[in-house]
């Protein structure tokens, strides 16, 4: 799914939502109308119409980027060579998390398939062609992420948690995501910085085509591809375990 694709289908749930809740309160109004009653349910209806409008207004933000997107603005800053993606979650009901270039372009693609027994169950592909990796989460007592690679399966247990930041270790090694002072998101692998997640600052360039506080997620060096792997691993453990932290 390239950006364009993205926003369409954001306008889409927006649009939806809209109609749903306004249709739903309208049944409502007259409900209380046909049975005379008022008072409390005033105020239930101001916030109503108060989300209503805020959807709305959500399906016309998205409406509009999508129609005035040029695919190809952003393509004045390379952020695949500088190791940059955007960070979008899709509008579905189990996650989905989609990390574009500055061109708009779909990069990689992690998808939540299914939840069996308090273990959930994901793909991560990389929309270039290079393949398709098998990552698990278990939510138990014991929380663990289990990645496959290359028919490698590596498992990684979680040893401590704190407000802000949580450390995972296994027998390929040991990584530590934690919230910054400045609130980025740092991942470390083995003791090395591989990639920091941020939001607020994004080039002028970009901003044509991704609204302001996108998540950037931000590599440092030139990572292998294995590594890569794990940092989208471990920061979606980070999404889905977010309760952890401040």
């Amino acid at each position: 799914m390239d950006l364009k694709k993205y926003y369409l289908s954001m306008s889409k749930v927006y649009f939806n939502q809209t109609v749903i809740l306004a249709l739903a309160l309208s049944v409502f109004c007259l409900a209380l109308v046909y049975l005379k009653l008022g008072g409390v349910f005033n105020y239930m209806i101001l916030s109503s119409w108060a989300f209503i409008l805020y959807n709305f207004d959500r399906y016309l933000f998205y409406t509009k980027i999508e129609k005035q997107i040029n695919p190809r603005a952003g393509r004045k800053t390379d952020c695949e060579a500088d190791m940059q993606y955007m960070i979008h979650f899709l509008p579905e009901a189990r996650f989905s998390m989609q990390l574009f270039d500055s061109s708009g372009t779909g990069k990689w693609l992690l998808e939540e398939k299914a939840v069996k027994r308090k273990t959930r169950f994901f793909t991560l592909q990389d929309c270039a062609g290079g393949g398709t990796y098998a990552v698990r989460m278990r939510q138990n007592r014991l929380p663990a992420v289990a990645i496959t690679y290359q028919l490698r399966k590596m498992v990684f247990q979680l040893q401590e948690k704190s407000s802000r930041h949580f450390m995972l270790s296994g027998e390929y090694g040991s990584a530590v995501v934690e919230k910054n002072g400045n609130k980025e998101i740092e991942i470390y692998w083995n003791g090395n910085l591989l990639a920091v997640a941020t939001r607020g600052f994004m080039p002028v360039a970009w901003q044509e085509i991704f609204p302001p506080n996108t998540p950037v997620l931000r590599f440092a060096g030139r990572p292998e591809k294995e590594e890569m792997v794990l940092v989208f691993a471990f920061l979606t453990f980070f999404y889905v375990h977010d309760k952890y932290f401040v």
